[in-house]
């Protein structure tokens, strides 16, 4: 809880005061939150999973009220949250509700919460079970914290080849890929204390989905991408327990 807390001061800090931050394109300061949130994500999830179900609740609930006092304009909370965030919103934000945070953290928090403890229905092998379960707990963290944040920077700097009526580039879909499989793979290795070779290659076509989901979705995709990846890791891992 404290490591969380001190990580997020020093980037809410860090993003209020650091005025280098504005030099870099707006879409690469959005991604900025994605970087955060890996680092408070991650280590909990590994180390006490029922905690961090815990936090994302109450983080949750911080976060629609404080969306709540600004929609009704509360003195003084409004005004420092509007001027706050005002740096970080695009057009997709411009109604009322500025929803874009609050999709982030669900987005990455659901599927933590809505993984069941037990899924030896689906999966008999208890280490298959086990890396499965790790997968899509962490399967939101590596899409949105590293693979969409990757598809900004490689769309922004490197995207010179566009996909046939969207302003995503190729470029960017694969660094988005790349991303989100090398850090499954990374927490994954980590989790299960081992080199798990043919998980991490069941991690490809979830990751692959992923990647292309974020190039040619044209809404919030912080609250689609993970959803668009657990179904096949679920039947990534299953069809490797079957082998």
């Amino acid at each position: 809880f404290v490591y969380c807390g001190v990580v997020c001061c020093i980037f809410v800090i860090i993003s209020a005061f650091w005025k280098g931050l504005q030099n870099f394109p707006q879409i690469i300061q959005r991604k900025f939150f994605h970087l955060m949130a890996l680092l408070v994500f991650v280590p909990p999830v590994m180390i006490d999973c029922e905690f961090l179900k815990l936090c994302i609740s109450g983080a949750i609930f911080v976060f629609l009220f404080i969306e709540s006092l600004r929609i009704v304009r509360f003195p003084y909370v409004a005004s420092i949250v509007e001027s706050y965030v005002s740096g970080f919103i695009d057009e997709r934000d411009s109604n009322e509700l500025i929803l874009t945070h609050l999709f982030l953290l669900l987005g990455l928090g659901l599927p933590v919460l809505l993984t069941p403890s037990d899924m030896s229905s689906l999966v008999s092998n208890s280490l298959i079970c086990k890396a499965l379960k790790l997968s899509i707990h962490v399967c939101g963290i590596s899409v949105l914290a590293v693979g969409d944040a990757a598809a900004s920077v490689f769309g922004v700097y490197y995207g010179k080849h566009k996909w046939p009526g969207s302003k995503k580039s190729y470029e960017g879909t694969a660094g988005a890929f790349a991303g989100t499989w090398i850090t499954l793979s990374v927490i994954l290795i980590i989790g299960q204390k081992c080199f798990p070779f043919g998980m991490i290659l069941a991690l490809i076509v979830p990751s692959l989905i992923g990647a292309l989901d974020e190039a040619f979705t044209s809404q919030i995709d912080n609250l689609t991408l993970p959803f668009v990846m657990i179904p096949p890791i679920v039947c990534s891992f299953f069809l490797l327990s079957n082998i």
